[in-house]
């Protein structure tokens, strides 16, 4: 019995070394690793051969030893650049300087479609879902024993993990496509893997990716619950100082090879898109105030219209984004509502009765937001259609910026042979064969993201359709689109109020002749409106309408002014036209 005391010593130690540094660590050439293996094969043969009992190992050892045997296989493939894992398929090949595991990794093998990669606004979202959930696992015992859920150690370790995940330092770790399971769940299991692989390292204390970071959730609830929370923080930001999903724990000092100095150096310049609409809405607003007075001829089915002035004309814009930032808020209420707490199907299976309200509860601690806990959990599985509202707002602010970027480029067409009632700013050459041709290219920008939003609005609704049961399984899509119209939505605001309603780059220097915005050009509105047929809608009070109809056809046909053709039909002296027609007092009620 000496031998096995001896052995079993061995084994816990060699285990305990095992799980306190990295095996890829430890230099060893392949031969080496390749006798050690054997040898450990030999010892677990014997350890079953009832003529050798002093060889005999206990249901601890012999785990310690096959973990240890799993580590060594590992070791071994690692020289070729690999690592060996388990999951219930089975082993696979994992690159062995990633933290992810094999569910990853079989999606990567199954899953690689196009070039989409899941956003890391999801996987920063599922991070603090897993922090918060750990948080609140660790604030709990089971009632069967009264023994804790989870270890401090475990919970610890996790919460730094994911505040590592959080930072941005670990993106690199997660690859997968958009393309896969409709519940998300291999991309929750990549987040699991990850944060797991990194606490294990940072602790030496063996965690599970499902059993321990994945506690009390299901990715049919998690998932969800991250579409939301990744929606939410990318339209309105948070209200803190720090930036989104900032940690509020303590950086855990560990050093890596990424840059961890910024806050997540993939969004650090992103801005929410609630403050684009607001900065592009207010700048139009300066625009409107700036040209009130000044007059221009009004269009309507593309056609001459009676005056109105360009700040008017302005103001329809400006209102037109107050209403799209209205009804943008309107739709966040409901994307507040979490699915967490619900696991596979709504029912709150292998969780406690509190888990959802205080795992709510605590993300709004983290984010700054009113984050709360779904009334029903089986609508926040199998439906998404607080994001398909959502979607249809943005759909609206995309008709609106629509409208909006091709009325400044019809009124900027020309130079010369077009409308050219304004100047816009002149930002890049517009041809490569026609010298010194510059176009609106800041509205066509525009109109392309809300062509795309409108497109993607269209994807949603299909996909939010699509709920079987207790599960919508066209999740990914989903967050997909909504996170793409958000993100082109908030830079185009910002682009086209930094390079074309205003010119943040203009400089004075050199006697500058471009605009520094949208600009009148008010000797053309000028000339539109003293040549504008409907003038004659003055003149319809004092001499009727059929008369005033006769007055602008004559004006067109016989290609002469109104006040000419006025006096021709002898309807008016020219000093009763010019008392009667005068194009301010055409833009307001009559007092």
């Amino acid at each position: 019995m000496k031998v096995v005391r001896l052995f079993n010593q061995y084994i816990t130690i060699i285990y305990q070394l095992s799980n306190s540094f990295n095996m890829t660590n430890i230099t060893f050439t392949k031969e080496d690793l390749g006798v050690l293996n054997k040898t450990f094969e030999i010892l677990l043969s014997k350890s079953d051969d009832n003529e050798q009992p002093e060889l005999l190992l206990d249901d601890k050892y012999r785990d310690n030893l096959q973990n240890l045997q799993n580590k060594l296989h590992a070791q071994i493939n690692s020289s070729d650049g690999y690592r060996i894992e388990f999951d219930s398929m089975g082993e696979i090949k994992v690159p062995v300087n990633r933290y992810w595991a094999a569910q990853t990794q079989r999606s990567l093998h199954h899953f690689s479609i196009g070039n989409d990669r899941m956003p890391l606004e999801v996987i920063h979202a599922l991070a603090l879902v897993k922090k918060c959930a750990a948080i609140v696992n660790l604030s709990h015992k089971k009632n069967s024993d009264n023994r804790e859920l989870i270890s401090r150690d475990k919970a610890d370790a996790i919460i730094k993990a994911a505040d590592e995940v959080l930072s941005g330092a670990l993106d690199e770790h997660f690859p997968l496509y958009v393309w896969q399971t409709g519940s998300g769940t291999q991309t929750n299991m990549n987040v699991n893997e990850v944060i797991a692989n990194r606490a294990k390292q940072m602790s030496g204390t063996s965690i599970h990716p499902n059993d321990d970071v994945n506690m009390s959730q299901s990715s049919n609830d998690v998932f969800p619950t991250a579409m939301h929370i990744a929606a939410v923080l990318c339209i309105v930001g948070n209200n803190s100082n720090s930036d989104p999903l900032t940690p509020s724990h303590g950086s855990s000092g560990i050093s890596h090879s990424n840059d961890n100095n910024d806050f997540n150096k993939n969004t650090e310049n992103k801005t929410p898109l609630l403050h684009s609409i607001s900065k592009l809405r207010n700048a139009l607003n300066e625009k409107s105030n700036e040209f009130k007075d000044v007059m221009k001829v009004g269009r309507t089915h593309l056609q001459d219209a009676v005056p109105l002035t360009f700040g008017q004309e302005i103001s329809g814009w400006v209102t037109q984004l107050d209403l799209c930032y209205k009804y943008i808020e309107q739709s966040l209420n409901e994307l507040y509502d979490l699915a967490i707490g619900g696991t596979a199907v709504g029912t709150g299976l292998d969780t406690f009765a509190t888990f959802g309200e205080e795992t709510a509860y605590q993300i709004s601690k983290e984010t700054h937001l009113p984050f709360r806990s779904s009334t029903n959990k089986f609508a926040s599985l199998a439906s998404h259609d607080p994001i398909v509202h959502m979607s249809g707002s943005l759909k609206t602010l995309a008709c609106a910026l629509m409208k909006i970027a091709n009325d400044i480029r019809w009124l900027a067409s020309g130079p010369r042979c077009g409308i050219g009632e304004i100047r816009i700013p002149q930002k890049e050459p517009g041809s490569s064969i026609m010298p010194g041709k510059v176009n609106p290219t800041q509205c066509e920008a525009m109109t392309m993201v809300c062509c795309q939003v409108i497109g993607n609005d269209m994807t949603i609704g299909m996909a939010g359709s699509q709920g079987n049961f207790e599960l919508n399984v066209f999740k990914p899509v989903i967050i997909f689109n909504l996170l793409h119209s958000i993100q082109i939505l908030s830079d185009a605001c910002n682009t086209f109020c930094n390079f074309c309603i205003n010119d943040i780059e203009h400089s004075e220097k050199d006697n500058n002749k471009n605009p520094k915005g949208i600009e009148p050009n008010v000797d053309r509105m000028n000339e539109l409106v003293t040549n504008s047929l409907m003038l004659v809608t003055a003149l319809k009070a004092k001499i009727g309408y059929d008369k005033a109809a006769k007055i602008s056809k004559k004006a067109y046909e016989d290609r002469i002014t109104l006040r000419q053709a006025t006096i021709d039909l002898g309807y008016l002296s020219g000093e009763e036209y010019d008392a009667n027609v005068n194009p301010k007092d055409m833009i307001s009620p009559k007092k």
